[in-house]
């Protein structure tokens, strides 16, 4: 029996974008902590400038940004419309969150291993783990080394 991917948790091929590090978007490191309520305004001072591509991209070549619409991983608080940040040259270690290519199709899941099967675990009790067989058509993509989403506004 081969390994299946849920219809609805497939990652299209279009949800892929190689990572481009030609332009730089600096953010600021603040050195005073940020409080809930109401701030300190003299504690607002700059510490320094990152890039977010220094921060975020170790390997140019091997980076793509993947945009995710399944549930499977909501659990470990990727939902649909978070973006993840996959680096292809990084080994994933147990419990990693990685993206896979399974018979057919990219999803996200943790990997772990069972004696020498790979077993893809969801982070939603509506999905069920995958189970990898060595008749399987699989492939690592890459690891997922950062996600990031827009906040939710609550009105």
């Amino acid at each position: 029996m081969k390994a299946e991917i849920h219809p609805n948790d497939k990652i299209r091929l279009e949800c892929f974008v190689r990572a481009e590090s030609s332009s730089t978007l600096s953010i600021p490191f603040f050195s005073a902590h940020v409080a809930a309520g109401f701030g300190n305004p003299a504690d607002s001072h700059i510490e320094k400038w990152c890039d977010l591509n220094e921060l975020c991209i170790d390997n140019k070549d091997a980076t793509y940004f993947v945009y995710v619409e399944s549930d499977s991983m909501i659990d470990a608080h990727i939902t649909p419309g978070t973006w993840l940040i996959v680096d292809r040259s990084k080994k994933p270690r147990k419990g990693a969150v990685i993206v896979a290519w399974v018979n057919g199709a990219f999803t996200v899941k943790r990997v772990n291993k069972i004696g020498d099967l790979v077993v893809l675990m969801p982070a939603n009790d509506d999905y069920t783990p995958i189970y990898v067989h060595e008749h399987d058509d699989f492939k690592l993509f890459g690891l997922v080394t950062f996600f990031f989403q827009k906040p939710t506004i609550i009105p």
